[in-house]
């Protein structure tokens, strides 16, 4: 009788804690001109504990809201979506016809960032 080799269990990566996670935004403040539209990329920064075997692929739903004095003057697409394998969401900010201030703030579960859109003629 020969004897068994023992089975080889996988290795199990540790759990990842985030230690921080941030949003921001590419930009805090835009200038556009009626009709123009411009993107911008919102990120979600995670830093995890020092633990260098920590991998992760969570993807992050952002949405975006304009103010009520906003939607008169620009547009969002989408207003929701996923983040990428690099934590980027892509929005697109399309001024509308009626120049002045609008706020957009892009939110998750636990995060929030705003940013201020100028519209002019």
């Amino acid at each position: 009788p020969t004897p068994e080799e023992s089975p080889t269990l996988p290795e199990i990566t540790p759990p990842c804690f985030p230690e921080t996670q941030t949003i921001e935004a590419s930009s805090s403040q835009l200038k556009l001109k009626r009709y123009k539209s411009v993107d911008v990329t919102v990120t979600v920064i995670t830093k995890y504990s020092d633990s260098d075997d920590c991998t992760t692929d969570i993807s992050y739903g952002i949405e975006a809201t304009v103010n009520n004095a906003g939607k008169k003057r620009i547009s969002i697409s989408p207003t929701s979506t996923y983040t990428d394998d690099y934590g980027n969401a892509v929005f697109t900010i399309t001024a509308k016809n009626k120049p002045g201030k609008a706020r957009v703030t892009f939110y998750t579960s636990d995060l929030k960032t705003s940013i201020t859109v100028k519209v002019s003629k």
